[in-house]
This record gives C-alpha cells, structure tokens and sequence, in this order.
C-alpha cells in the first residue's frame, strides 16, 4: 500500500512542523492547545484528543521536544492517535508541497 511507503520520521516530522509555530523546534502549551483546539471539529482526526501535553513531555520542561513526540508515538498503542497523526501529516505534506 501507498500509507506504508511514507516514512514514518517524514509523518512525524511534517506533523511536528505544523503544529511548531514559530519554528523553535519545541511546541508550547499553548501551540499544542491552539492546535488541538483548531482541529477539534475534524471527526478524522479524534484520536488527537486523546493526545495530552503532559504524556507527551517526558522531561516536563513545558515543551514538546521532537525527541518526546518520538518517544511518545513510539510508546502509544493508540490507533487513533496514529491515524490522526498521519492524517494530519498527509495533509501538512500535501499543502507544503503545492
């Protein structure tokens, strides 16, 4: 299938991207809050709900490191949070890439 031949870094990735804002390499609180916000109506993309800010930064620095998001997708057995996420990603790719 096609879904497999998308490297899952260029997922994660492109889906990190969207979401930090200013482009520090760190997503906030509050990026990650505006972000969860502003999808909320995407019936595809319930599984980032599931997603918490707290589970997601292991070292509670308050940021989300592309090291802790990594980490995190890596360690969640939660299907919808990974379909959201590559959903979201395709969707970051596709726009980036007009």
């Amino acid at each position: 299938s096609t879904k497999a031949a998308v490297d899952n870094n260029a997922i994660e990735q492109a889906f990190f991207t969207g979401i930090d804002s200013n482009g520090d390499d760190k997503i906030s609180k509050e990026d990650f809050m505006t972000f969860i916000t502003n999808t909320n109506e995407a019936k595809n993309l319930e599984g980032l709900r599931h997603m918490k800010f707290e589970q997601i930064d292991k070292d509670g620095d308050n940021y989300i490191s592309s090291q802790d998001f990594h980490i995190f997708l890596k360690s969640t057995g939660d299907g919808e949070i990974l379909h959201a996420v590559h959903d979201v990603a395709i969707t970051a790719y596709t726009i980036s890439r007009e």
